[in-house]
């Protein structure tokens, strides 16, 4: 069951019978984001993958796979080995029609040297045509606790 938040008292549910493909590697990322475990996430991605972090005040250009494989590396470095927290994870898939699957979830973590966040964040994942690859990834994170900006 996945809720949908409507504006003031009305909450939707949706109820689907089976996951997608889609929405099963998207739950297999966040297992793996959750470890950091960067090995699996790049068996994720497309060939063509690119990921866009938003807002677009971050300034942060858009990473190839071998430049978003770096990132990765970067955030393991700041947060010292440790694994993060993701937790409140709703997911909403519209892969059948658009090939896309929405997550909403918050991130807590440490990393060295800093204080401890709490980050709420928005992740698009864009379908290779009929796959369960990840083309593009569209994050759209809370830019006063995004610590890996640059």
């Amino acid at each position: 069951m996945l809720p949908i938040s409507v504006p003031h008292k009305h909450t939707f549910r949706l109820i689907m019978s089976t996951e997608s493909p889609q929405v099963k590697a998207v739950r297999r990322y966040i297992d793996y984001l959750k470890v950091l475990n960067f090995t699996e996430i790049e068996k994720l991605l497309a060939v063509d993958f690119v990921q866009d972090t938003r807002p677009m005040s971050l300034r942060v250009p858009i990473k190839d796979k071998d430049e978003y494989k770096v990132f990765l590396y970067r955030l393991a470095e700041q947060l010292e080995g440790r694994s993060i927290e993701i937790d409140n994870v709703r997911i909403a898939d519209a892969s059948v029609l658009a090939k896309k699957v929405f997550a909403h979830f918050t991130i807590h973590g440490k990393p060295l040297g800093g204080e401890p966040f709490d980050m709420e964040a928005i992740y698009i994942f864009t379908f290779s045509q009929a796959d369960t690859k990840i083309r593009i990834l569209a994050t759209f994170v809370d830019s006063k606790h995004y610590p890996w900006a640059t």
